[in-house]
């Protein structure tokens, strides 16, 4: 019976109905005995909590699942469960932490000869060493990413990670080719139906619209992209989306406003410092826009200093922003950034 459950966990979890996933791995934590199915359920929670940004909880449930995985000497489940909590790392800025639990699951997974799992976590070391600078070790940990997943035939891990591989390439200024890797993981992420992997994939095309000033396109990108985080509620992303179209909408005082304030109002509820930055960046950029180059200088220079900040922000946001509005960055503390939304809020 409780495999039955775990079973129809499972589909119901992989069909986006995290309501009924939850209820049914919830009674199984209730019901069941057998260590694998709990750290199964315990792996399964701790995604739906990871969907709705609920980091310290997803860390709760996956930390007890390795915890179980191991007991088991399980260590395909264990280099999986590495992988969630390097993931959650990564979106809390922890990103030493995030590479310590990666590096063991490549370990692991090299020893199994398990090349999809290696290739996972290849993909997230790019994210993080590209968020500390060095774009150079990113590209070449996607394209090894990439190499597999095109062996294995993954498309859905490959349109994620040529989108993870644009980005970097937009940081170098390698605009051409980040578009023509992001023309790819569209249209795998439109023939899979895949809504999270095709909204992230148009957000990355609009930062590539908007680096090259093509408004429009950005917002078109980015428009059809939020659509797509709103229907699934994916807040943390929607507050990338929002962020951005301030920034393609910035002519138009009230719309850069309107996104602002939803933008800035996800990231009060969000848990996680790399999105609240976001919702800062693009208060910079409205604030220079609207001529207030101080208030817009203060801003970016908690964005420029917070140790959250990925580094590839700065060739992207931070040093255009400077150069457009002749800004001067000052040195700051580490700054809360919980009470500088709210203030902004306010302000709105």
């Amino acid at each position: 019976m409780t495999t039955d459950t775990l079973q129809q966990a499972h589909e119901a979890l992989n069909e986006g109905d995290l309501a009924t996933a939850q209820n049914l791995y919830e009674d199984l934590m209730k019901s069941s005995s057998v260590p694998l199915e709990i750290a199964a359920a315990l792996g399964g929670l701790g995604v739906i909590a990871y969907h709705h940004s609920n980091y310290e909880s997803a860390v709760d449930y996956y930390t007890r699942s390795l915890a179980l995985y191991r007991q088991q000497h399980n260590p395909a489940k264990v280099a999986g469960m590495l992988i969630n909590l390097g993931a959650v790392a990564l979106q809390q800025g922890f990103y030493d932490q995030a590479l310590g639990y990666l590096e063991e699951s490549i370990t692991i997974s090299r020893a199994e000869n398990d090349l999809f799992k290696m290739a996972l976590g290849f993909n997230l070391m790019g994210g993080i060493v590209s968020r500390q600078g060095d774009l150079e070790s990113a590209r070449r940990y996607a394209t090894e990413a990439i190499q597999v997943y095109r062996q294995l035939g993954q498309d859905e891990q490959l349109a994620a990670t040529l989108g993870n591989l644009a980005i970097t390439l937009l940081a170098l200024g390698e605009h051409q080719a980040a578009a023509q890797h992001l023309d790819e993981s569209i249209q795998l992420a439109r023939q899979l139906n895949e809504p999270h992997l095709l909204a992230s994939s148009l957000a990355k095309m609009g930062q590539v619209a908007l680096n090259q000033k093509d408004y429009p396109a950005a917002r078109s990108y980015l428009e059809e992209s939020l659509t797509l985080r709103q229907k699934v509620d994916d807040r943390r992303h929607i507050i990338d989306s929002l962020s951005l179209l301030v920034l393609a909408v910035l002519d138009d005082e009230q719309q850069s406003r309107d996104y602002l304030k939803d933008a800035l109002q996800y990231a009060l509820e969000v848990d996680a410092d790399s999105a609240k930055l976001e919702s800062v960046m693009s208060a910079a950029y409205f604030y220079a826009k609207m001529g207030q180059r101080e208030r817009a200088a203060e801003l970016a220079s908690i964005v420029e200093n917070h140790p959250a900040m990925p580094d590839f922000m700065r060739p992207l946001y931070i040093q255009p922003l400077v150069a457009q509005f002749n800004l001067n960055i000052q040195p700051a503390p580490s700054t809360d950034l919980q009470p500088v939304i709210q203030t902004l809020l306010n302000a709105l």
